[in-house]
């Protein structure tokens, strides 16, 4: 299995992890199990005011996307 993981600059100060295997694929959401792994994922990425989205991709394995909005500082004016 292959497992990439990239962190770039997204729409200025914003950052854009993501995280790809070719390994297995997603389950369908109908079949997955209550476990916590990707409720804590989300939770945690609320918690800096991230999102996450997950997918499984066309050749194969999945894939996790995280957007780090970054927020302006107290006083800062943004352009």
């Amino acid at each position: 299995m292959r497992i990439e993981v990239r962190l770039a600059a997204a729409n200025g100060d914003d950052c854009l992890l993501t995280v790809r295997n070719d390994g297995a694929t997603l389950a369908p959401l109908s079949t997955q199990g209550r476990g916590m792994g990707i409720r804590i994922m989300k939770y945690r990425a609320r918690m800096i005011g991230a999102t996450v989205l997950i997918q499984p991709l066309p050749t194969g394995g999945a894939q996790v996307l995280c957007q780090i909005i970054r927020e302006p500082k107290r006083g800062q004016i943004l352009p």
